[in-house]
């Protein structure tokens, strides 16, 4: 794992350079529809979703940048934009297309690199961008929310990606030294009708009990529920649905040799208690071709689009979801 994550370092550096050399040239994106099982086909239904559709996006470049190692993804319903956030803090544009509900194409409209309070690039130190939700402000202007791994905080920006402002976080999370890994800090972040803006780590806190998630709330309230059985296993995103309840994105991954399991579980928070029933477990061992999914929002209407993470591997895949919720909440 270390030999894989120091290519995959030499990689991420090499297309940098190469981007800020102006030796890369701009390239549409490139959509090819999949299957991911050879079982189960788009318009089946697995467990508690339907399957409406996967897209395998080429690893496109807008603006000097390149899409890929997107682990973040909200949905502006206004509008119909699709934005999808890279490990490498950029911001990117999509437009998906669908028939019938099904997801059959995207359009890549734009890319935009995340600002520090400066207006600069942020440095490489601090664009560790892993979390994404999309709101309307006060006076009705868009904005994004972002969180952040190895320096772990919330940011607010516009959707070109313009500094805002930091959101203050409960203590517990300000400091690194709290998680169990510097990678492994606020993975996601969602913004609830009752509860305001919620986040969660990875994995559990040092100070926590391994076997649970925590999601904290911005104004001090902490929910806990039962960590997934599978080794391993990570909160890696969550979005609302319309009524309230959570959707929670998690991976479940030990080596290119194990299984890899993503799970879907619905999560309704309550002030006294939390309750959590599965909605579908996607299993490599199981025949599923899937890739690892990082990123998860809500479309409003019981669909859900889920984007996966390629690492800037060439041996990876940038595939787009779309999933509908099959059984009533």
């Amino acid at each position: 794992m270390v030999l894989q994550n120091q290519i995959l370092s030499i990689l991420a550096l090499s297309s940098t350079l190469f981007t800020c050399a102006g030796l890369i040239q701009e390239r549409p994106i490139s959509v090819h529809q999949v299957e991911l099982s050879e079982e189960y086909l788009t318009g089946d239904q697995v467990m508690g979703v339907r399957l409406c559709g996967t897209l395998d996006l080429s690893s496109a470049i807008q603006n000097g940048y390149s899409l890929n190692g997107l682990s973040g993804l909200a949905w502006n319903a206004s509008e119909k934009v699709l934005y999808a956030l890279s490990d490498y803090g950029v911001l990117f544009h999509l437009k998906p297309f669908f028939e019938k509900e099904r997801l059959v194409n995207v359009e890549l409209l734009g890319a935009y690199p995340l600002q520090d309070p400066s207006g600069k690039r942020l440095e490489s130190s601090d664009r560790d961008s892993e979390g994404l939700s999309f709101r309307y402000d006060s006076s009705g202007k868009p904005k994004l929310l972002v969180s952040f791994e190895e320096r772990p905080r919330i940011s607010v920006y516009t959707t070109t990606g313009v500094f805002l402002e930091d959101i203050p976080l409960p203590e517990v999370l300000r400091d690194v030294k709290h998680y169990r890994g510097a990678n492994q800090a606020l993975e996601a972040v969602t913004i609830h009708p009752n509860w305001g803006i919620l986040t969660g780590p990875e994995w559990p806190l040092r100070s926590a009990d391994p076997t649970k998630f925590s999601l904290y709330s911005l104004g001090g309230k902490t929910w806990t529920f039962p960590r997934g059985s599978a080794p391993q296993n990570a909160l890696v995103d969550m979005t609302v649905l319309p009524d309230g309840s959570l959707i929670t994105l998690e991976r479940a991954f030990v080596s290119y040799f194990k299984p890899m399991l993503i799970t879907l579980r619905q999560v309704l928070l309550t002030a006294e208690s939390v309750e959590v029933r599965e909605i579908v477990v996607f299993d490599t061992s199981r025949g599923w071709r899937i890739d690892n999914f990082e990123g998860l929002t809500s479309l409003g209407d019981g669909r859900l689009l889920m984007v996966s993470d390629d690492n800037n591997n060439p041996l990876q895949r940038t595939l787009l979801m779309c999933l509908k919720i099959d059984s009533p909440p």
